[in-house]
């Protein structure tokens, strides 16, 4: 966790604040902080699945996001990323492209619409940001 606080910090313009860790990834709590906005976080990781690639390769194939299946698969964990009530959606993908850039693997949003990466949670989080103003 203190790597992913560092890559916030210094790639992000993010705080990122450790509430609760436990060994196993088990329900961490996070606070991020980025461009005057806070949320809490709820982050859970577990071992990869056959059926969390398939997810994967459907999302890749529905986006056209050609070679993101593959990244996946080279991941052994998968993070879960839950925002309490009331944080900015916008702060949800920031969190993620900085899980993305640390862990090296892409994004996969709850609709399963496509695979991303930094650059693509950091622009759905730039537009987000854009229309909540």
């Amino acid at each position: 966790m203190v790597v992913l606080a560092g890559q916030a910090r210094a790639r992000f313009a993010a705080e990122v604040t450790v509430l609760h860790a436990s060994a196993d990834l088990a329900g961490a709590r996070l606070e991020v902080a980025a461009l005057g906005a806070r949320g809490i976080f709820v982050l859970e990781g577990r071992t990869v699945t056959p059926t969390d690639l398939e997810r994967a390769r459907a999302a890749e194939q529905r986006g056209r996001a050609a070679g993101m299946a593959d990244l996946a698969a080279r991941c052994p964990t998968i993070w879960s990323v839950e925002a309490e009530a009331g944080t900015p959606e916008w702060l949800l993908f920031e969190l993620c492209a900085v899980l993305a850039f640390a862990a090296l693997g892409p994004v996969l949003p709850e609709d399963g619409s496509t695979l991303f990466g930094v650059r693509g949670a950091r622009e759905r989080a730039e537009r987000l940001r854009r229309d909540a103003s």
